[in-house]
């Protein structure tokens, strides 16, 4: 494959869509509040039965319906993933009642009702039916009318229990400086084209219509030439951003980035490029049984669109490298660029020639990224290294055990 080529190839991420049949038995629902079924664990202060975690078990088989696929035994595979469902379901209960008992938070069943009413189902819009998206997710993952309240509750527990966490274990100043020693690798500035973007995105429920995609290439066509006609980049910019805060229908945002020259090579030619691309998006559309369609819907086909996702970003990667290799300092693009999320405006700020360190303490964008990347590990959504010693602790303390495993039992 050409030279440019090898580096727009992307992994690209479709996922198959599978179809599972699991028995009856195996599928239990329950909308019931009352405790029923297996007694599964304890904790201090409570136990957990089948009837608790029903939901919870349909909602993590199909988060993990891939890796269930594709088990040599599925069965032991589905019965793995419950009993993790139990130890997290178990350790949720404890953790709230901890956060209780300490004084850090007291969570009323009416405060995660009214939560619940206010959730947006992350991933899914508005758009379908009630509650942010939750009669789509609920078709969906097959859980019962109950589960937006467990899962508001999860998401107010976690809430609070991160915030209890990192205030135990806290990201420091000597943290970040210790990383930076064994990770300046990752901090070194390379001679780059440095340019400023000003997207004009379209809205999420406008992604498939053809009618805004347009009206957004002309609003960005449109601040192109006020900004050839002689008005400053930063004030036509402005405008853009305070256009997208009067509008819902778009939003736009301005940002400085940068790439090492070396990334560059290979873009130069645009007819080569742009068959190769061609050439990569047919074999792939060829291998998956798919196709690639114009505008493709996050919630549509998966396969049409994870192959519309890799071929908007690897034509906004060539068209941004080959502008970059053309453009004069100073100088904006004569076209916007189509991105994934709209159309972008590029100018050209400065070709840098620096090579050096960027140290956190002299650099707040190095030091909020250092910190951010410690935040994550240490919380990382509950399974981070801080997060990992207090779940022990809370395990002692609260003396969570597991009475039974599916796993264990499976035949």
């Amino acid at each position: 494959m050409r030279n440019g080529m090898n580096k727009l190839k992307k992994i690209v991420c479709l996922v198959l869509a599978v179809a599972m049949a699991i028995s009856a038995s195996a599928m239990l629902m329950s909308c019931e509040k009352k405790p029923s079924g297996k007694l599964l664990a304890t904790y201090k202060g409570g136990s957990v039965y089948e009837s608790d975690v029903a939901d919870w078990q349909n909602f993590f088989r199909i988060e993990k319906v891939q890796e269930i696929f594709e088990a040599e035994d599925q069965q032991a595979k589905i019965a793995e993933v419950d009993d993790a469902t139990t130890l997290f379901y178990v350790k949720l209960k404890a953790f709230r009642k901890m956060l209780e008992d300490k004084g850090v938070a007291t969570i009323s069943e009416a405060s995660i009702k009214k939560y619940a009413e206010e959730i947006v189902v992350p991933g899914i819009e508005q758009k379908y039916e009630s509650k942010g998206g939750y009669e789509f997710w609920k078709k969906t993952y097959g859980v019962s009318d109950n589960f937006i309240y467990d899962f508001a509750e999860e998401q107010i527990v976690t809430t609070y229990l991160e915030k209890y966490v990192m205030n135990l274990y806290g990201v420091t100043d000597e943290m970040i400086t210790e990383y930076w020693e064994s990770h300046s690798y990752k901090y070194l500035v390379v001679p780059s084209y440095i340019f400023d973007v000003i997207m004009v995105s379209v809205a999420e429920a406008d992604k498939t219509d053809a009618e805004a995609w347009e009206a957004a290439k002309v609003e960005a066509q449109g601040y192109i030439d006020r900004i050839k006609a002689g008005e400053d980049f930063a004030d036509v910019k402005a405008d853009a951003i305070q256009k997208s805060k009067n509008i819902n229908s778009s939003a736009s945002f301005s940002v400085k980035d940068s790439v090492p020259f070396k990334e560059c090579e290979g873009f130069e030619d645009e007819e080569e490029n742009l068959a190769g691309i061609k050439e990569y998006i047919d074999a792939v559309a060829e291998a998956y049984n798919t196709k690639l369609v114009e505008y493709a819907p996050a919630d549509g086909d998966e396969k049409e669109y994870a192959l519309w996702f890799n071929y908007c970003n690897m034509l906004n990667e060539f068209y941004t490298k080959h502008a970059l290799l053309n453009l004069e300092i100073d100088e904006t693009i004569a076209e916007p660029i189509r991105h994934i999320e709209g159309y972008e405006i590029i100018k050209l700020v400065e070709k840098s020639d620096k090579t050096e360190f960027q140290r956190p303490e002299n650099n707040p964008t190095v030091y909020d990224d250092i910190y951010q990347t410690l935040y994550d590990q240490m919380w990382n959504d509950g399974e981070g290294e801080s997060a990992d010693k207090f779940e022990k602790q809370l395990e002692e303390e609260y003396k969570i055990e597991i009475v039974y495993s599916y796993a264990a039992n499976n035949t």
